[in-house]
C-alpha cells in the first residue's frame, strides 16, 4: 500500500532501518565530547568511545542491545555512529610529549637550569660525563598508537604520551 498522504520532501527525509539507540540529541553531544578529547591531546579510542556510548544509555535509562559483559557498545554500531557524523573518523595519531603540551616557556626553562645547577653541585660529576638524551638515542615518545577518534580534515593528529 502506498502512503500519498506525505510530501515528497517528507518521503525522501524518512530514515529506513532500525533506530538508533542514542537519540540524536545525545549523539551530538557525544561527537562534541569526542572533539574536546581530540583537543586536549586524548583522543578517544575505538574501546573507549563504545564505553562512554554505553554509560550514556545506561544513565539516560535507553532501551540498548549493548553487551551487559563488557560494558560497551558493539562493533558495529561505532561503525554507523561513525558514518552519521561525517565530522569525525577515526585517525591514527602522531606522539606528542606532554613536556612540549606544556610549552616551552622562560619559566620552565629557567626551572630546569635551576634544577640542573643544584644537581651538578651535588653530584661532582666532571663536565665529560654529561651526555644529551639526543646522543644517547633516549626515546620519550612512543612509536605505535592506536586510532582514535579526531575531526574529519585536521592536517595533524596528536596523541599525548607520557614518560615514566
Amino acid at each position: 500500500m502506498k502512503d500519498t498522504s506525505r510530501s515528497p520532501v517528507e518521503l525522501v527525509n524518512v530514515h529506513l532501518g532500525r533506530r538508533t539507540v542514542l537519540p540524536s540529541e545525545l549523539e551530538n553531544k557525544l561527537v562534541e565530547y569526542c572533539i574536546i578529547m581530540d583537543q586536549s591531546y586524548d583522543g578517544l579510542r575505538r574501546q573507549g568511545i563504545k564505553r562512554v556510548a554505553f554509560q550514556l544509555a545506561i544513565r539516560n535509562g535507553l532501551i540498548h542491545p549493548f553487551n551487559q559483559e563488557n560494558s560497551e557498545a558493539w562493533k558495529k554500531q561505532l561503525g554507523s555512529f561513525l558514518q552519521r557524523h561525517p565530522v569525525i573518523s577515526m585517525r591514527t595519531p602522531g606522539g606528542i610529549s606532554a613536556a612540549r603540551v606544556k610549552g616551552f616557556t622562560s619559566e620552565n626553562v629557567a626551572s630546569f637550569f635551576d634544577i640542573y645547577e643544584s644537581e651538578l653541585r651535588k653530584g661532582n660529576h666532571p663536565v665529560h660525563r654529561i651526555f644529551s638524551a639526543d646522543e644517547r638515542r633516549i626515546i620519550t615518545v612512543q612509536h605505535r598508537h592506536s586510532k582514535v577518534v579526531s575531526m574529519r580534515g585536521k592536517k595533524e593528529v596528536a596523541s599525548l604520551t607520557w614518560q615514566c
